[in-house]
């Protein structure tokens, strides 16, 4: 570990190496989340791989990186923090986080469903979004320091979208997957 302000020399002679620690990152923890069948599990994935942009802006040393990576932490900490608090409600109504057993519950439920999808788009980084402003000013200001690592990791966004969306897909489309899901369910009472 090095601190930036501290070892100033040491952590630009490490920069390369963290910076494709970032990029290992990135895809290591999207593959991980697509692969999850626990949907808690899955939610837990998505912050180690948008970790690893963060840990790409902080070497670049550019200032337009190091604005995105503080807007990419909050966004992405109001965004999973939404995700598992509504994982907590769904598993309190269905009792699993198993997302094999779920599906068909987004006409069983009122609310739960259509916040999962509006904090999932948050978090795949949907234009409008705090994600996406974070992660565009981490590749606007890593783009002028390093651009082979910055393309490389842009692709990290297309599987973004892939394991948000199979999430969604998983747990409340296609058909009721257990008995408890085909069941009408409580929703979120306002």
């Amino acid at each position: 570990r090095f601190s930036l302000p501290l070892f100033p020399n040491a952590s630009a002679e490490f920069a390369p190496i963290a910076m494709w620690l970032g990029v290992i990152g990135i895809f290591y923890g999207a593959w991980m989340a697509f692969a999850q069948t626990d949907i808690k599990r899955l939610i837990a994935y998505t912050s180690v791989s948008h970790m690893g942009f963060v840990l790409i802006a902080i070497y670049t040393g550019s200032q337009l990186a190091y604005q995105g990576a503080v807007i990419q932490m909050i966004a992405h900490g109001l965004s999973a923090a939404g995700l598992f608090i509504l994982c907590g409600q769904l598993y309190e109504r269905i009792h699993t986080r198993d997302m094999r057993m779920m599906g068909g519950l987004w006409s069983k439920m009122k609310w739960l469903p259509a916040l999962s999808l509006f904090f999932a788009v948050a978090t795949l980084g949907m234009p409008g979004t705090g994600n996406f402003v974070g992660e565009f000013m981490i590749l606007f200001g890593s783009f002028q320091v390093v651009p082979v690592i910055t393309v490389i990791s842009t692709f990290g966004l297309v599987f973004a979208s892939v394991y948000s969306l199979a999430m969604l897909h998983r747990a409340y489309f296609g058909k009721a997957k257990s008995q408890i899901a085909s069941q009408e369910l409580p929703g979120l009472s306002l």
